[in-house]
């Protein structure tokens, strides 16, 4: 799922997610060949 498809999901946004990931309350996700973050079921809140 992309950061976007999360966000939504959870009524966040997207860059509310990058912070967390940035701060290290979350751990970082996995990104495709393009850079964008992918994240797996096991990544989700």
């Amino acid at each position: 799922m992309k950061i976007s498809e999360i966000a939504a999901k959870y009524a966040l946004q997207p860059d509310q997610l990058r912070y967390w990931e940035r701060v290290g309350l979350m751990p970082p996700v996995p990104r495709d060949d393009q850079g964008q973050r992918q994240y797996r079921s096991q990544d989700e809140l």
